[in-house]
């Protein structure tokens, strides 16, 4: 009966919350818990049975102690009523015999009292706490996925202020604005060097134009070298 009281006592004051937390797979450790105090009820109300049974064995006997004692004195005090007092002698020792037996029946059957009362009632509070757990585990077991969401928010939400957001925005956009100076750079070098080549095109033409302005100077200039009569 010891072991069966120290099972269920150690099932009573589980934590199943605990329980719960350290468990990989939470929906298998509720499952197994709640076969484990099935398991112990049954085998407390086999217990309680027997134990029922046993204390009703002793009572029965020290009924019949008691008894036996109290016809022993009965026999003690005829004989005495009788002038024999060597029979009333031994009629009490054989009285004392009971007494002794009885007393060792009654503090057994109090311990007996004792276990099935502390089984009783701890077979109660396991069906109780049985019945409560059965009709709980869908809603514990939703709580418990909430509040595991919860941590993993929670832990997520550190692990991401550990960076600050604003300096990260800022070092992304310094680096766009500088590919960006990067690019108009490329693109204004390019521009100077496609304008450099269309001058360096646009050159023979200047040159042709100065050639034309420079005949027509030349021609000028020798206009008034001709006389009237065209001669030296």
């Amino acid at each position: 009966m010891a072991s069966v009281l120290n099972r269920i006592t150690t099932i009573i004051r589980a934590n199943i919350n605990d329980l719960l937390d350290r468990a990989e797979d939470p929906e298998k450790m509720l499952d197994q818990i709640l076969r484990d105090m099935y398991d112990g009820i049954r085998e407390a109300r086999e217990q309680v049975a027997e134990a029922v049974a046993q204390q009703r064995l002793v009572e029965r006997d020290l009924a019949q102690g008691q008894e036996l004692s109290a016809k022993w004195r009965k026999n003690a005090e005829m004989a005495l009523a009788a002038g024999d007092e060597n029979l009333a002698r031994e009629c009490l020792v054989r009285k004392r015999d009971y007494d002794k037996n009885a007393e060792a029946l009654q503090r057994m059957l109090d311990a007996q009292r004792s276990a099935s009362q502390q089984l009783k009632t701890n077979l109660d509070i396991l069906e109780a706490k049985y019945a409560d757990l059965q009709r709980d585990r869908e809603s514990l077991l939703a709580r418990y996925r909430v509040v595991k969401a919860q941590e993993r928010i929670q832990t997520t939400l550190q692990e991401v202020s550990i960076y600050d957001p604003a300096t990260q925005l800022s070092e992304i956009e310094r680096k766009i604005v500088e590919r960006e100076g990067k690019a108009a750079a490329r693109a204004a070098l390019a521009s100077d060097t496609l304008e450099a080549k269309v001058q360096a095109l646009r050159a023979p033409e200047a040159d042709l134009e100065i050639e034309a302005e420079l005949l027509q100077l030349k021609a000028t200039a020798e206009q008034p070298r001709l006389g009237p009569g065209g001669g030296q």
